[in-house]
């Protein structure tokens, strides 16, 4: 079966993030992922961090950290999580999946917020 498309949208938007947000000098190192849902976002993200951080030396190399933040997780997502981790066992300290609504959240400036599927008021919300 081939993949959804949902997939090649979260990974376009990983990189897109990656790229314009995480990378650098005072990049950011904390992203929400807000209206979660399987946590894609956030290992995609995660991924992208690993891979660039294997070249990073010295004090100033500090580790990409992700919260997934959805209303209910989906069980699936628990599925996705033991995969990545089988293939990704050092990325489990970084890595977070809150129950709770957007409203509750109060995100530190230096945190990223992001979202690939938030549409509505959700997206208002968000943005405000």
């Amino acid at each position: 079966e081939e993949p959804r498309k949902e997939v090649f949208e979260t990974w376009a938007s990983a990189l897109h993030i990656h790229s314009g947000f995480l990378l650098g000098e005072g990049g950011t190192r904390r992203v929400c992922d807000v209206a979660a849902g399987h946590g894609l976002l956030a290992w995609a993200l995660l991924i992208l961090d690993d891979a660039e951080s294997k070249s990073c030396e010295g004090e100033g190399c500090r580790p990409l950290t992700v919260l997934c933040l959805d209303v209910v997780m989906p069980r699936n997502a628990e599925l996705i999580q033991a995969a990545m981790l089988e293939c990704f066992p050092h990325l489990e300290s970084r890595f977070d999946y809150v129950e709770g609504r957007l409203e509750q959240l109060i995100p530190h400036p230096s945190c990223l917020l992001a979202s690939v599927h938030a549409c509505g008021p959700l997206s208002d919300v968000l943005v405000a």
